[in-house]
């Protein structure tokens, strides 16, 4: 990095006064040029830690992050600027043979982590977090779990739905509410409190009330694996699943979960949230908008492309939501309570689109088979053009970073997205082959990448696999 020569434009100011002005603008010029160049460096490294396939990430208290693994659970914690990563054995009289951990869930100062081999607690000893058995209940394999108010902390597992409470540092895990429960596929907060529920069966909720736990059926619709869930109105949820979209809504104290409405049955490519208007849906039978109604949704026919099947929708600040299909590209524009689509070009221009992001110079990034490209607005016409002036390869994260730059992953490695004076560059960071992505986490100023190919961390210190500075 070269700095202007202090001297030469000395010596070529006449008035006197104006040189500790000149000295003072130069020194800052050069703490800012020289802090610019320690925030650029960023490496994504493999942690020097067997994981083996990342299933959660959490935080826990005292800065630290807890990362449940095939390998079993490991720590993340800072230490001297540098993160380290280990793995989290057994206290005294622990039993730390938990197999792979699947869920991980804040708990009374700890954390509860449900794994293959049922429930453990994870908590810290003069400042050694260790992992033991929590309770005695025959839960089998723990995949999803819920905090539940102050009652405690449901726990979905194998062989139902359990309860686990804390008093003076002892956990118990019991059985929770009267009704049969199967195995337990995924937990959501309820409309108005409580925490839905689906086996393979229905929906159940589950509330605490005065230290009480009791848990109700909400619908006998078989709705399949979730795929997502949008606050629709108070009270009311839309839940996108791979059987249709529904409704959860409370009316009267009871809570249930229901088909929105005739028209939109079948698969659901897409929904995206119109503000102020409803919900953009794309489905097997064409164009939808849901809105809320008194008695839950109602989806009506919008006039639309004629498309196949939807893959992408993200809004692009200011203009409209960014549609991809099997085809071709589309914006999306509502005004008048009318929604209006336009094309904005063929999908050849990138291929399979695999990630989607905010840009913070305006626009939309998108990783797609055919590398890094950026969606904006300029004049009345949205554009989407390769982005960043390098062969990325194919590109399956967009992730931001603090201080507003993006970090990029690729099949030709890892990449830090910048504005640098209007212009979008990339500076490379990294040829680590995290494989597929399935969790991210900041930790200070790091960020810890889980992925089917182990944990890996992207950071400013020198690593290894990253050549130093």
């Amino acid at each position: 990095m070269q700095f202007m020569n202090t001297g030469a434009v000395l010596r070529s100011l006449k008035p006197a006064w104006l040189c500790p002005v000149v000295l003072g603008l130069v020194a800052a010029l050069q703490h800012t040029a020289l802090a610019q160049e320690a925030v650029h460096f960023i490496c994504v490294a493999a942690a020097e830690a067997d994981t083996g396939y990342v299933y959660d990430i959490a935080a826990v208290p005292g800065g630290r992050v807890l990362i449940g693994a095939r390998q079993g659970l490991f720590l993340a914690r800072e230490n001297a600027g540098k993160i380290g990563v280990g793995k989290v054995g057994a206290g005294p009289a622990g039993d730390a043979d938990t197999g792979r951990v699947l869920a991980i869930q804040a708990f009374a100062g700890g954390a509860l982590v449900g794994a293959e081999n049922g429930l453990f607690v994870a908590r810290e000893t003069n400042g050694t977090i260790a992992v033991a058995r929590a309770g005695d209940a025959a839960t089998g394999p723990v995949h999803v779990m819920h905090d539940l108010a102050s009652a405690g902390v449901l726990v979905g597992s194998e062989n139902g739905l359990f309860l686990a409470r804390e008093a003076e540092r002892k956990v118990t895990v019991a059985p929770v509410g009267d009704v049969q429960i199967g195995r337990v596929y995924h937990m959501m907060e309820g409309p108005s409190g409580g925490v839905l529920i689906a086996d393979a069966t229905g929906w159940f909720l589950a509330r605490a009330t005065g230290g009480t736990v009791t848990v109700e059926a909400a619908g006998e619709v078989d709705t399949g694996p979730v795929l997502a869930v949008h606050d629709f109105r108070p009270g009311t949820k839309l839940i996108r699943a791979t059987a249709g979209s529904f409704v959860a809504r409370e009316n009267g104290g009871k809570v249930t979960v229901r088909p929105a409405s005739v028209p939109m049955t079948g698969e659901i490519g897409a929904l995206h949230e119109l503000p102020g208007l409803g919900m953009l849906v794309h489905a097997e039978k064409g164009w939808f908008l849901a809105r809320p109604m008194s008695d839950g949704a109602f989806g009506s026919r919008v006039d639309g492309p004629d498309t196949q099947r939807v893959f992408q929708m993200k809004t692009l600040p200011g203009s409209g939501v960014l549609i991809q299909d099997r085809n071709m590209w589309y914006l999306a524009r509502h005004a008048d309570g009318k929604v209006t689509f336009a094309p904005v070009g063929d999908v050849e221009i990138t291929e399979r689109v695999h990630a989607m992001g905010d840009w913070p110079g305006g626009g939309v990034l998108i990783g797609a088979d055919k590398g890094l490209f950026l969606a904006r607005e300029a004049n009345g016409k949205v554009t989407i053009e390769p982005a960043g002036g390098t062969d990325t390869g194919y590109v399956y994260v967009i992730r931001p970073l603090r201080g507003g730059s993006i970090l990029v992953g690729s099949r030709k490695g890892w990449f830090v997205a910048r504005d640098t004076g209007g212009r979008l560059t990339l500076t490379p960071a990294g040829q680590a082959d995290a494989g597929r992505v399935n969790h991210t986490r900041d930790l200070n100023d790091a960020v810890l990448i889980g992925g089917e190919s182990g944990l890996f961390l992207a950071a400013s210190s020198p690593a290894p696999g990253c050549g130093g500075r």
